[in-house]
Parts: structure tokens; sequence; C-alpha cells
């Protein structure tokens, strides 16, 4: 998507909606040659699908949906639009199913998401009012559907449209959402809710009543009406039945979507013993100001992506992320080069000042003392990226580097790091500006800067980024980070911005300004790389924000707050909603698991191992730091490290070794609906689909099991809180995926134990605090390879090939080995089971001396040892023979 999608009238239709034309010159026609689909009634459409239905009442102006058993699903689902300027105490409101009469036809089609049959329906209603334009697709073997809105002002008058439904059920309209037996056993997993708490990621129970937290906001917009709001999408699942319904926007350029939903008992009509969700909608408001259209001009919202009745909600949540990438034609960073890998490296704001991290008190000196350090630490496992955050600067909005603290300034600083074989990187805050800042004196008087809305925090003014003059300073400051040499870019506090009361555009919501300012810093990044020599998306751009307005632009987003040196919480103050620690980083990293590698890459912010400079904090134990190093290395996000590397403990230095390069693919929190924080994750790993990782060789699962210590059992309504003490897990296979007919080894990253699991089930006591992670391998009747210490994933990287030849009874095996250093010296440990009567005859290791190179065996495992000078490729050669 580019400037002219973002900028047009909101008249002009989108090139990325492209069957909306043909249904506009259709219209005259629908009536006379309605096809009815698969009904064979003239007044309904249906649309078939191979788990459910969609049948479309023309004559009612609304839809049904129900599954392939009949039962029924959604209940009178209509479009709705609000009119005049949002926040009206009594808005006038518009529904498809009041007052309209429809018509429509069936097509068969093919769009961004694969082939589909597609139900186009107009309804018109009295002179003078909108014209409803609704499209739904059903999308064969997929399990899904999507439906769009367009709403066309027939004239003469201009149209205000403060906001857009394309569906929405409610017990006012004698609909309802039909998922199981009752609310009460159901599920709702939000992602971020009433956009103020993108932070924050909340799984409730469908009958709970309205969030706290929006009472607490003092106001309640007529899009904000759902006992639950999500932004962006939402999953509701049935703990009876396991089915769930998945939905959400797949489009983000107008609005920041949000789904509602809400349960009265009161109001709810039971169907067959089923009670219903009484509200349930998707819906775009248009903020600040509503938007104006023209007479003769459209409107569009959607499409939204329906999946309403998945048998299995997780891939159910990956298929609406997927569909998200695929709509927007997004491009993932590992996607534009072969070179691109999920990034790894360091931070100099190593977890702030006030934590025991230096902060924004940085210099020059600093900066090259840490940058030897991971250098001789990091660079030959994986570390790629060093970054330098807040402190170069003297103002915000004035981001020339202090020469009191960079004496060489930043070009310099970047070939630095270029020298170390390492990949320069830069934080900035873009949108906001100190008025102690030159830039805002000079640009004050312009009218560069937004008026914010009353109840938007932040202590600087934001820039009007609707304004070209504003978008061209961006595109400038950009160009010239990228032309220094910095190929990282962090940009925070970017979301106060959406905060804005009104732009000086005019006819432009908040989200459209909004991506018009990232699609300046975009083009800035691709002209400094065209200055520089480089390629036009060879800039790695992580925003700490909001999702939805970033997709199609940024590569990474940072989802959660700051993580801090803490298991808990950093500060006796916070609550459950603004609480930082590793506890809160890891419910949101499980919770929105399904983004990672779809449509974007995640940052789970920082891995820490240091205790907290409040002594108040309790330090971090090693465990505790291992359940952050093993969530951050499952998810597949950013591994970016948090400490300040000169003062590494050696046991620090090897942890962090073991989670990088990182695979990429994010593992499944299993239990995702049952506790609070998952505790049992599982990958399915095929090395050479790792994200532009090394490793090659057969496939085989890891599973993770993590005891919190406290946590809620969210199968119980209301939750039940569980005790800080062990616990034992028992895992079955076959839910996994893995045969559980067969016999397998597993094999315990950190202990190094050995497991023999053949009954379907890995049981285990899991103690408070820490975490076990297992690769599992389908055992052999022959010698096998198990795992090694070079990465917590045993065999995803680092392991480049692995054959066993049955007539010289050779197990060969490829590996990727690096050096350690003097402080933290590295022995490579590789781990093979030896079935009884067999025994290691010879061990041949290319790449290693021979006097480097160890073998033993005890109780069936042989472990095969050595240490290489440099970084370089180990070719093993394990012959064996039958006592």
């Amino acid at each position: 998507m580019g400037i002219d999608d973002l900028t047009a009238d909101p008249a002009t239709p989108s090139p990325g909606k492209r069957h909306w034309l043909p249904l506009l010159a259709a219209l005259s026609l629908l009536a006379a040659c309605a096809n009815p689909g698969d009904s064979g009634d003239p007044t309904r459409l249906e649309l078939p699908g191979e788990q459910f239905r969609i049948v479309f009442d023309l004559a009612r102006g609304s839809l049904d949906v129900e599954s392939s058993d009949d039962t029924l699903l959604l209940q009178r689902a209509h479009a709705e639009l609000e009119l005049g300027p949002p926040g009206q105490l009594q808005p006038q409101l518009v529904r498809s199913s009041e007052g309209y009469r429809c018509d429509g036809e069936v097509v068969d089609d093919e769009d961004e998401l694969g082939a589909c049959r597609r139900a186009d329906i107009a309804c018109s209603a009295s002179a003078g009012m909108p014209e409803l334009f609704l499209q739904l697709a059903v999308y064969p073997g997929q399990g899904f559907f999507t439906a769009g809105l367009r709403v066309h002002n027939p004239g003469p008058e201009p149209l205000p449209v403060a906001r857009l439904v394309p569906l929405r059920v409610a017990a006012d309209s004698q609909g309802g959402l039909f998922l199981g037996n009752h609310p009460a056993n159901q599920r709702i997993l939000e992602d971020g809710s009433l956009l103020l708490f993108e932070f924050f990621v909340d799984i409730r129970p469908g009958d709970t009543p309205r969030a706290a937290e929006a009472d607490a906001l003092g106001f309640v917009h007529g899009w904000q009406q759902g006992h639950s709001v999500s932004n962006w999408n939402h999953a509701i699942y049935d703990l009876d039945s396991g089915r769930a319904l998945v939905a959400g926007s797949l489009d983000f350029e107008l609005a920041s979507p949000m789904c509602n939903v809400s349960f009265d008992e009161e109001a709810a009509r039971p169907v067959r013993g089923r009670t219903p969700f009484t509200l349930w909608s998707v819906e775009y408001p248009l903020l600040p100001q509503g938007l104006t259209v023209p007479a003769g001009g459209d409107l569009v919202a959607g499409p939204v992506f329906v999946a309403p009745y998945s048998s299995e909600v997780l891939p159910a949540l990956e298929r609406y992320a997927l569909a998200v990438k695929q709509y927007n034609g997004i491009e993932l960073w590992p996607e534009r080069a072969e070179e691109n890998r999920v990034p790894t490296g360091w931070n100099s704001w190593t977890g702030s000042g006030s934590s025991g991290g230096y902060g924004a008190d940085i210099d020059e000196q600093l900066m090259l003392d840490n940058l030897q350090a991971m250098d001789e630490e990091f660079s030959q496992f994986g570390g790629e990226w060093f970054q330098i955050d807040d402190g170069y600067e003297y103002y915000y909005g004035d981001w020339d580097w202090r020469p009191d603290r960079f004496p060489h300034g930043s070009a310099w600083l970047a070939q630095q790091i270029r020298d170390h074989g390492l990949i320069p990187g830069v934080w900035i805050a873009p949108f906001q500006v100190d008025e102690n800042s030159q830039t805002y004196a000079e640009h004050a008087a312009d009218g560069w800067f937004a008026e914010r809305q009353p109840f938007v925090g932040g202590d600087k003014p934001i820039l009007d980024l609707s304004r070209p003059d504003v978008q061209q300073w961006l595109a400038d400051r950009f160009r010239r980070i990228r032309s220094d040499g910095f190929r990282w870019v962090k940009t925070d506090f970017v979301y106060w911005a959406l905060g804005a009361a009104s732009f000086s555009a005019g006819n432009v919501t908040r989200e459209q300004a909004y991506r018009q300012g990232l699609e300046a810093i975009r083009r800035g990044l691709e002209q400094g790389a065209a200055a520089a020599g480089g390629n036009a998306g060879d800039t790695f751009w992580l925003s700490v924000s909001m999702i939805g307005p970033h997709l199609g632009y940024v590569d990474s987003i940072r989802p959660n707050l700051d993580t801090m040196p803490a298991w808990e919480q950093d500060a006796p103050d916070q609550s459950r909603v603004t609480a930082q620690g590793i506890k809160p980083t890891v419910r949101t990293m499980a919770r929105r698991f399904y983004w990672q590698n779809r449509a974007l890459l995640f940052n789970h912010d920082m891995l820490f191992f240091r205790a907290h400079a409040d002594p108040g904090v309790p330090p971090l134990t090693a465990d505790e730091s291992r359940c952050l190093l093993a969530a951050v290395a499952l998810s597949g996000s950013v591994a970016k490290l948090g400490e300040k590397i000169v003062e590494m403990e050696p046991e620090w230095i090897a942890d962090y070794r073991q989670v990088i390069p990182v695979f990429g693919r994010a593992a499944r929190p299993v239990d995702l609906f049952r506790r609070e924080w998952p505790e049992v994750w599982h990958l399915h790993v095929v090395p050479e689909e790792g994200l532009n990782t090394p490793g090659r060789g057969p496939a085989y699962d890891v599973v993770a099991l993590f005891n919190w210590g406290s946590n809620f059992d969210l199968t119980v309504n209301p939750y039940a809180e569980m005790a800080d003490a062990a616990r034992t897990v028992a895992v079955e296979l076959e839910p996994l995926g893995i045969d559980p007919g067969a016999a397998y080894l597993a094999r315990e990253f950190w202990s190094g134990e050995v497991l023999e699991v053949s009954d379907g089930v890995l049981l285990r006591t899991v103690q408070p605090h820490t975490v076990q992670v297992f690769a599992l391998r389908r055992r052999e009747e022959r010698p096998q390879y198990l795992g090694g210490n070079r990465h917590l994933l045993q065999g995803a990287v680092e392991v480049l090939g692995l054959a066993w030849d049955d007539e010289t009874r050779t197990l060969s095996l490829d590996y990727d080995a690096a050096a350690g250093s003097a402080r933290a010296p590295f022995i490579h440990r590789l781990y093979f089971h030896l079935p009884a009567g067999w025994e290691l005859e010879q061990a041949g290791a290319a790449g290693v001396a021979p006097a480097d190179l160890r073998a033993s065996t005890s109780g069936g495992i042989l472990e095969v040892s050595f240490t290489v000078p440099e970084r370089r490729s180990v070719s093993l050669a394990l012959s064996f023979r039958r006592r």
C-alpha cells in the first residue's frame, strides 16, 4: 500500500478493494438478474462452506450463519452506520435491516485470500438515505468468510459519517451469537482493549460485566458498547465443545477496528437450549471528527474476517493473521532478502537507569566498550545488531548527536559498529517535539503541532502528520539516519500522535494521518538507503506502538510495556494491567503468538539476568531468567539483550548465546485458554523452515513445560488462583499432532535428562519459577542424535545436516560451531542415544583438531565434545558397531 491509498478523498475507491467497482456498475441490473445462490429462493442468497453456510435474507436485510449440522451461529447480522460527528448522545443510526430493500447476486471469484464464492448485495432506502453495499465471500476449505461494507452517498448534500459497522448482531434486533451452551463457559481472547490498553491482552469469561478500565475512562463511545471491547480482532472459545469464533479486521487504513461482545442474561433469547451473546460487532470508529462523504462519493469499511465455527482455535488465529498479510500484501523482513534473520543483539537502554541499566546516560566511549564486548562474546553465536537508544540527543525534535557525548558523530559511530561486523541501529521518537527544541521554536507558529484530545497523556507536543511539510521533515530526518549507516530504526512514543483532536488537512481520520507519517518515514529510509548504496528495503524498522495502524509499514512491533528485571512487577503500585516484569511480558507474548511471522515480527523488549536496582524488587534467579529466555526463543521474536555487556557474568553470556540465532517460527501456547500464563508450549521444528537460519535435518518437536509460580485456572468461572508450588503436568502428544502410538526419546535442554515416552503422554513435575524444554525425536533402533548444548531448540539452527548410513553404520552430522571467549569459554557437547548392543567404534570430526575431540559413553548416552578456535562448520562422522 502506498501514500496514494491513504491520502485519497474518502469518496475514491481504494485499489485494494477491487471488487466494489463492478458491484456499483451493476447496481441497476441486480433486481433483474439476481442469482439466489444455492438456496433456490429468490428472497435468499446462500453461500455454502464445508463447516458453515451463510444465508442472507434480502427482504430482512440481514444474514444468518449456520453450521453444517444446522446449528445456529450468527442470527440476524446486519450492517450499520452512525451518521453525524462522533460522540453524540443520541446518534442517528442506519441499519441494513431497518427500512432497506436489498438485491444481490452470487458469483465465483478469486481475490488476495484465494478462490471464493462471493455475494454482492445492494441495499437502498428512501430518497436521500445512504445506499449500503455488502460483500460476503466464502473460501472453500478454509473455514472462514469475509464481509465488507461500502456506503454510497447518492446526494445531493454531503454525508457526515461517524462509524461504520460491516457486521453487527444484537438482541435489540432479534439477533445473537451462538457458540456453545452458555457464555459463562466461553472465554474471550482480546488483542488489547479500548485502543488505549493496547499493551494488556486479556482473556475474559463470556458472562463478565463491562471491564473496569472502560468505566475508568469516564465515558463510553458507541463503538465501545461491549462488555469486551477488543482492538483489531478477538477469539471466543467454548470450553465445553472446543469450538471457537475468530473475527477481526483485515484492513487498517481508515480506522482502528474494534470488536465488541456482550452478554445480558435478561435480553438473551435461547435457541434449542443454547444461550447467545446479546451483542457482537466489528466496528470502525472514524475519529477524531468523523468523515464527510461528498455527493456521489463512497466510504469503505472492511473486509472483516470471520471464522465462525472453528474446531481448533489456535490454527484459526494463525489463519486470521495470515489473511491480514495476504490482504495487505505485506512482505516480511525475512522475505525481503536471504540474509535477513530475526534480529538479535543489544540495546543501550538496557532497561532504564532506574532498573540498573544505562538508560539515557550514555556516551561514545561507553558504546565502544560494549561494542567490543558484543563482538567478542556474541557475534560468532548469532548476535548481529547493536542499537544506540535515548541519550544521544539534546531534545526530542532536534535529533542531532550531542558533541559532548559523541564527539565523532553518528556516521563515525555507525562505521565503528560495521567494522566489528555488526549492524548499527538507533532509537528515535519522531512524532513528538520538546518545547525547548529548535524545531519547536521554528515551527510552532506554522501550525506544525496538533491539539491533544482531553484524555490523551504525554508531556510533549505531537506533530500534525496530515501536513505535507511535516511529512517532508520526517522523510528528511530518516533519510539522514539511513544514509549515516543505520539499518535498524526503533521508533518510540509514536502512539501519542493517534490522540490528536484535529488535523489541518481536514476530513481525515487519525489513522489516515498517522499512516501518512509512517509512509513518510519509510520513504525517507528508502531514499537514505539509495544514498548509502544500499537496497530500498534494507532497514529493519521496529516500532513501540499499536499493531493495527503499523501493519504494512513496520517490520516489527513491541506489543507490551517494558519488561524490566523483575519476575512479577517492578513497582508495588502497579496493577494487573500496568505491571512490568517477566510474567506480564510472557502473558502478552503467549496471547499474541499468532501474529508472529505472519503479519509482522514481534519484539518483546529485553532479556535480563541482573537484580533490579531497587532493593525492594526480588532479584531474578537464574531459573527465572531462563524462563524468559525459553519463552522468547519459542516465540520466534526479536531476542534483544538488556544487560551492560561489559559487566555480564560468564553464566549470563552462556545463557544468551543459547537462544541465538532465533529460529523465527512461533510455538503454540497449548493451554492458552486454560491458564493465565500458559504452561505447555509446543513447536514443530522443520529446520529448513527457519527464518533464513542455516539449520537442516529431520523434523522433530519441542515441548516446553513452564511453572510460572502463582497462576490462574481459566477453566472455572470465576477463575481460581493456583498456588506458587510444584506442579505435575501430563502432556498428551496426540493433540499436538504427534503420533501417540510411537516411542520417542525426549532430551531436556538444561538438565540433559533423557526420557523415553512410549504411552503418548509426557509426564513431568515442574518446580515453581522453572522451565523444562524437551526435544522429542522418534526412537530409532540404531544410534541417533538427541540434542546438544549449543541452542535451546537442540537442532533447529546449528545442525546443518544429519544422515545415517545403514551399510557402514555411520552417523554423519554437519554442525555450525562457534568459539567461546576468554571470559566465557564454550565447549560444544552433542548427545546421542545408543540402543542396547551398540557402541561407538570411531569418531572423527573435520574442522576439529584430533586433540580437541572427546567421546564418552554413560548409561546408553554418547557424549561427543569439542572446541574450535573460531566459528566454522564441523563435520562429525561417528561409526558404530554391535557388541
